[in-house]
């Protein structure tokens, strides 16, 4: 055989043997109480409920609030699984199993110490579904979308195996660095295809307005000394999901600090010969001041 077909041969047998990670559907399992638990599926019902903080049995969660007002839903309007397993093959380690769940809980994806990735399905109905309206303002209601699924996956994946050790004293700019690289790490980690618009949570339109002003947001930054506040409640302000970042500007998207963010450890990387944005998770990189100046980020001066 040519050298070449050898070649192939060699990827595809490689390729083949990566088994597809399917998403065990604990949700649909937990809302039949006539059925037992697999073994695996015990495990995953008994790390869930710690993670609720609840003492029910399998009937009793069956016949919950959450499991019975939602799980129909769920089955009704849940997309297909399929192209997010598709994606999470090639990122979940194998010690790692995502569950689907019903969650009562705003967060939409969740980690165990045992091994689970917990995925709030019902958070994934689709962004125009009317069980959100009046739940949740546009903002939120916008990334409640299965092609959001993996992105929160893999964010939540970064942030478990390296939570920040950031104190109450941090700075914005500690906070900046952190999100920064675990932002670029989740993209480092999915599809080339994936948008940095999409990864921000972004439309594209606010995506672009911040391109076109990336210059204006650094210096409205600098200019109002909000780099170094260790006001937790204003850098809250500025790094959760909202309608706009009036703080920086009137037109500003919200977490338009996070573009920022993006855009410092993007520098960083390029102007310090680094490949991997995950290895400055290891880091002091987001607990030194000093990271900025080695980034060489500076958009104000760039664009003269």
């Amino acid at each position: 055989m040519p050298f070449l077909l050898i070649l192939l041969a060699a990827c595809n047998n490689t390729e083949s043997t990566l088994q597809p990670r399917k998403i065990m559907r604990l949700d649909i399992a937990a809302s039949q109480p006539d059925i037992e638990f697999t073994e695996n599926e015990q495990a995953a019902f008994q790390a869930w409920l710690e993670v609720i903080k609840g003492e029910y049995s399998k009937e009793e969660y069956a016949n919950s609030l959450a499991v019975t007002a939602f799980e129909p839903l769920v089955l009704q309007f849940l997309p297909p699984l399929d192209s997010v397993e598709a994606v999470i093959t090639t990122i979940l380690p194998s010690d790692i199993t995502p569950v689907g769940v019903i969650s009562p809980y705003n967060q939409m994806v969740i980690t165990h110490p045992d091994g689970f990735l917990f995925i709030a399905l019902n958070h994934y109905l689709g962004a125009d579904n009317q069980v959100y309206a009046g739940r949740f303002p546009e903002h939120e209601r916008r990334r409640k979308k299965i092609s959001r699924m993996p992105i929160d996956i893999t964010i939540a994946l970064h942030a478990s195996n390296h939570p920040d050790s950031l104190s109450v004293n941090s700075t914005l700019l500690n906070h900046l660095l952190y999100q920064g690289a675990l932002l670029e790490s989740a993209l480092e980690s999915l599809p080339e295809e994936t948008s940095e618009a999409a990864v921000l949570g972004m439309t594209m339109q606010e995506y672009e307005w911040c391109v076109e002003n990336e210059a204006n947001i650094w210096q409205s930054l600098i200019s109002q000394q909000l780099l170094y506040s260790t006001d937790q409640q204003m850098i809250k302000r500025l790094l959760a999901p909202a309608p706009g970042s009036p703080s920086i500007s009137s037109n500003a998207p919200g977490q338009t600090a996070l573009f920022t963010a993006l855009k410092i450890t993007q520098s960083y990387l390029k102007n310090n010969d680094i490949n991997s944005a995950k290895s400055l998770l290891n880091t002091s990189y987001y607990n030194s001041d000093k990271s900025l100046i080695h980034s060489k980020y500076s958009p104000i001066y760039a664009r003269k």
